[in-house]
């Protein structure tokens, strides 16, 4: 579950450090001139049950709310949400994320939260928002500027290491969620496309794609790439920031095995048409997701992203999914393996950007 890889604040990929440095009831000293985190000021995450969270599912503790019964509005401004962002504030996370989220985990390690006298420079807030979090607000006037659809299961492919198959899709909750954010689309700054399913095959993206008139809108978008040459003539006209194509593998053999119903020569025409229009993107990144199947090939991932002029991504594999997780299987010999490769690799200069993500503590 990949969630919006911004530039300026690098959602998804962060330092993963010293985690287990603080007691649960330690909190680190506030400091009046840095917020730990922005999320809960300007971010909301609709998954498939119509929960609403601020953050990554994965990364807090709870939802602040769920569109079945309730507006994005009257989330927004809940019980859960006003708790969230007085915590926030004060640099309390013990009770409302959880360790593994990189924005904690760089927090723990720096002591560093985000600058109020940077808040200007972050794109995807309004100067109303700006104010407001200065004024620290924890009841806000400013809806949500940035959006992440994971509320459809529906993709082209089904990955061995894919959690989608233990959720279900509710065709009224979609529908609901797209009228939702359309409905905040004048303030809207962002919209991620998606953290679950592919966002060529789900018919709500496509249209929000196709059919958007607010040019002010950047789409951040989160793809297998597979379809990307179908649809590329419809939405080149739209404004992009981050591009993340998911592919985990080097080589065609282990890319068909873990992408399975995927092409890995289509896959390499969509890379190149890419490359070809790279000035309509901030940025493009190459996902591993690391397992068993492909953690040898980091190495080989890396100077592929490198040949078409890409950063690169790695997060670890999560669930069971047989013999893939050798983490949670605690596969000592095979980690201590993942180790001596990363550290190799992370000493070797680049002229592109690596997050290692939640692989960060093996450096």
């Amino acid at each position: 579950m990949l969630i919006y890889l911004n530039k300026t604040t690098r959602y998804l990929y962060s330092r993963f450090k010293d985690l287990n440095i603080l007691s649960k009831k330690e909190k680190i000293p506030e400091n009046k001139n840095n917020i730990l985190c922005l999320k809960p000021f300007y971010f909301a995450e609709i998954t498939t049950n119509g929960d609403v969270y601020t953050c990554c599912p994965g990364w807090i503790r709870f939802p602040i709310g769920n569109i079945k019964n309730k507006t994005i509005k009257e989330i927004w401004n809940g019980s859960r949400a006003i708790y969230i962002r007085k915590k926030i504030y004060n640099g309390e996370w013990q009770n409302i994320c959880n360790q593994i989220c990189p924005i904690i985990s760089q927090y723990i390690h720096d002591k560093k939260g985000i600058s109020y006298d940077d808040l200007e420079l972050l794109n995807y807030l309004s100067p109303k928002l700006v104010e407001e979090i200065r004024s620290k607000k924890i009841i806000l006037e400013s809806l949500p500027t940035v959006f992440n659809f994971s509320n459809s299961t529906q993709c082209n492919l089904s990955c061995i290491m894919c959690s989608r198959k233990n959720q279900k899709n509710d065709q009224d909750l979609i529908l609901k969620a797209e009228k939702e954010v359309l409905s905040c689309i004048s303030t809207i700054k962002r919209i991620v496309l998606t953290g679950m399913g592919e966002p060529f095959f789900r018919q709500d993206s496509k249209r929000l794609l196709f059919n958007n008139k607010n040019k002010e809108i950047v789409f951040d978008i989160i793809t297998n790439g597979l379809l990307l040459n179908e649809y590329w003539d419809k939405i080149k006209n739209q404004r992009f920031g981050n591009l993340l194509i998911s592919i985990d593998a080097a080589e065609k053999k282990v890319y068909e095995k873990i992408r399975k119903g995927g092409s890995w020569d289509t896959l390499q025409r969509s890379l190149n048409l890419v490359k070809d229009n790279k000035n309509h993107f901030e940025s493009i990144t190459l996902n591993m997701t690391v397992m068993r199947s492909n953690y040898t090939q980091i190495p080989d991932f890396i100077e592929m992203s490198k040949s078409y002029g890409f950063n690169v991504s790695f997060q670890r594999i999560r669930g069971s999914h047989a013999n893939e997780n050798f983490f949670i299987t605690k596969d000592i010999d095979t980690i201590n393996k993942l180790q001596k490769l990363i550290n190799k690799e992370d000493k070797i200069s680049k002229n592109i950007q690596i997050f290692w993500g939640d692989l960060f503590e093996y450096i």
